[in-house]
């Protein structure tokens, strides 16, 4: 299986634990205009951050938990002498929503510098690239472009860059067919008979749940970032890459704009300083590089291991999923 049990019962049962009391934009406003948002932390003594559970983003642990996010955040804690509450969203959407509501000082989830919410979100230094990738399940023909799929469902993470990329694509009039979200209708036949395929989305609330999709035969097709894809190959022999779609795209965190920029500037300073230490190229380097020389045998002992760290977290998932299904 592509996807460990406990960490689907952490993606669909287990419900963020709600931190503060979201408030209107005003008065969002009004309190960081009367006292910083650094202020406000450091008076409560600790950062909340949203995140997503994910083998590359953050994976819980009594007693070592991982991830990159998950190493960069508790660095960053100790750089302004904090601690840190990681705050588990249900999905991309969830993450933004902590942050607009001040539920979550800021978002560190593997969250893509996007253009469609600079309006709303402030994004920190990038601090890793990557690229979107279309792949596609073993045994059918590997498509050269989103055009080749016809009209067959194409999965895509809810609220991911990569579904506001089509979204701009399609309204830019830059991909041959429209965009739509998955429907039951039948594509439509044009006046020379030739059919008008749609490209149809089907959401789903994690990276992982896209992948699982392509694994399990949902999906023949699907949009990923190029680490998933990665982690999707080495996971599963089902899972190709068939090309790369747009420029590469950056990570970077998310911050609210109704606050003011002390925790902003404060990260700006803290990237800086583990850029020129080459502490940041080093966590790359552990997280994403070292992982690229897996082969399958290993990767299945890295699945293994995430999997005893995380078990004892299970009899609470199944009491939660039963309660809030």
């Amino acid at each position: 299986m592509l996807v460990i049990v406990p960490l689907i019962w952490w993606l669909t049962a287990y419900p963020p634990q709600p931190y503060g009391v979201s408030t209107t934009d005003a008065e969002l406003s009004h309190s960081f205009a009367q006292t910083p948002q650094l202020e406000q932390i450091r008076a409560r003594g600790y950062i909340r951050v949203a995140t997503l559970i994910s083998p590359t983003i953050y994976i819980p642990d009594k007693t070592h938990p991982q991830g990159l996010e998950y190493d960069l955040v508790t660095r960053f804690a100790a750089y302004l002498g904090l601690s840190v509450h990681f705050i588990v969203a249900k999905n991309i959407d969830d993450a933004y929503a902590m942050v607009a509501t001040n539920q979550a000082d800021f978002a560190a989830a593997g969250l893509v510098v996007s253009l469609a919410r600079e309006a709303q979100f402030r994004y920190g230094p990038s601090y890793l690239s990557v690229r979107r990738q279309l792949i596609y399940r073993q045994g059918v023909e590997k498509p050269k472009s989103l055009q080749d799929i016809g009209d067959a469902p194409l999965a895509v993470e809810q609220g991911s860059n990569s579904q506001n990329w089509l979204t701009e694509q399609s309204n830019k009039g830059l991909l041959d067919v429209p965009f739509d979200h998955i429907t039951d209708s039948t594509p439509q036949k044009s006046g020379q008979g030739k059919t008008d395929y749609a490209i149809r989305i089907r959401l789903e609330d994690s990276g992982i749940n896209t992948l699982e999709a392509l694994e399990n035969g949902t999906v023949d097709y699907a949009v990923v970032l190029s680490h998933e894809a990665m982690l999707g190959q080495k996971m599963s022999n089902k899972i190709r890459v068939a090309t790369d779609l747009g420029p590469p795209v950056s990570f970077a965190w998310a911050f609210s704009r109704l606050a003011d920029k002390s925790l902003y500037d404060a990260a700006v300073d803290f990237f800086t300083e583990i850029r020129r230490n080459n502490e940041l190229k080093n966590l790359i380097d552990r997280h994403y590089t070292q992982f690229e020389q897996l082969d399958q045998k290993l990767a299945q002992q890295f699945v293994d291991d995430v999997d005893q760290r995380i078990s004892p977290y299970l009899s609470a998932f199944k009491a939660a999923g039963k309660k809030y299904a």
